[in-house]
């Protein structure tokens, strides 16, 4: 033990004989430098989602929406009217809480859109959900009830300025 210590006492005396030069200095390895990087990383990405879960959290909500209608002006060229019994659709949307929480239902567009059909029959659409003033990313759509609408297209017919629907059922 004094032997070290009279090694130590030698290399003092030589690093102030000799400069800093005769130091010698020692470097972390770089594997370990690496792993704690790795560690440090991770920590503050783990934190990150942590906080951003617990502080807004993701969640669903049902909304009852009417159905609107798009592509109306092909079944009017083509003198064609239609009955749809589904007015209403209930739609669940996820997302985050505030966004869901600043969400009006008058945001939530539900509709079908008739513009492939150019002839007479019952036809099965899809409903389509769109929300507005949210981004189309930030928001699921996870459930719609429907999620296909039925509908009757029948050739108009006129009554004065009217369109009769068939067999007594109203129009559109």
């Amino acid at each position: 033990e004094t032997q070290k210590t009279l090694d130590a006492i030698e290399k003092e005396k030589a690093a102030t004989e000799g400069g800093l030069d005769s130091i010698e200095v020692t470097k972390k390895p770089r594997k370990s430098r690496v792993l704690l990087i790795t560690i440090a990383l991770l920590t503050s990405v783990g934190l990150w989602l942590y906080v951003r879960v617990t502080t807004n959290p993701i969640t669903s909500k049902t909304y009852t929406v009417p159905v609107y209608t798009t592509g109306l002006d092909v079944l009017d060229d083509s003198q064609l009217d239609f009955y749809q019994a589904d007015k209403q659709v209930q739609v669940t949307l996820r997302a985050r809480k505030k966004v869901i929480d600043d969400l009006k239902q008058s945001q939530i567009n539900v509709y079908v859109d008739f513009s492939p059909i150019d002839a007479p029959g019952v036809y099965t659409l899809p409903v389509q959900v769109e929300v507005d003033n949210v981004s189309s990313l930030s928001y699921a759509v996870i459930m719609r009830s429907p999620d296909r609408i039925n509908v009757n297209v029948y050739e108009s017919q006129v009554e004065g300025d009217e369109a009769a629907a068939p067999s007594g059922l109203p129009p559109g």
